[in-house]
């Protein structure tokens, strides 16, 4: 069975609205609990990394200005503000944000494979032609709708902004060898 030359625009702008929708979405983190309520209520699935690095997954029981309590598999937490370097979300991509993706592809490819045919003297088919890169685009729009709603991405919804980065020393010592590691943190 072939493919008809006409389906292969909106193919081909399903493939780069999947690689491309990511990038669009982007969202700037907030920087304290006060503007993360805003972001994440009890009942959210967050992944809180502390001022150590150690990352804790965990549902939200309770977000005040000053602490964050949260239910791992584990054990209850309570992280104070002071203790947290970031949490992130896992979240779908926006559907407005495929969707545009999704027509401006389709839509720019429909134009490309009609510009021959309107340079060949077809002047008169440019109402039939805006309508054919319109429903092309509106195809698009459609798939990259879905593609964004199918997508999950991890997104970074707080910062610490006070938690600076810091070099750590120490030795290390035994029978057969000496030296130091030294830890990074940004």
């Amino acid at each position: 069975m072939s493919m008809s030359f006409a389906s292969r625009p909106v193919l081909l702008a399903a493939a780069l609205v999947a690689s491309l929708v990511r990038a669009a979405d982007a969202q700037d983190a907030v920087t304290s609990f006060e503007n993360l309520r805003q972001l994440v209520k009890a009942g959210d699935v967050v992944t809180v990394t502390d001022s150590s690095g150690d990352a804790v997954k965990g549902r939200v029981i309770d977000l005040s200005p000053e602490t964050l309590k949260l239910q791992s598999e584990q054990a209850h937490l309570e992280f104070a503000l002071a203790d947290v370097r970031e949490i992130s979300q896992k979240q779908h991509l926006k559907l407005s944000t495929g969707a545009a993706w999704g027509f401006g592809v389709a839509a720019g490819f429909a134009s490309l494979r009609m510009l021959p045919a309107f340079n060949q003297g077809c002047g008169d088919c440019a109402a039939s032609m805006g309508g054919a890169i319109l429903m092309t685009g509106a195809m698009g729009a459609a798939v990259g709708a879905a593609v964004a709603a199918a997508v999950v991405t991890t997104h970074v919804v707080f910062v610490n902004k006070s938690s600076k980065a810091s070099v750590t020393f120490a030795p290390v010592v035994d029978r057969d060898r000496r030296g130091a590691q030294v830890s990074l943190r940004f």
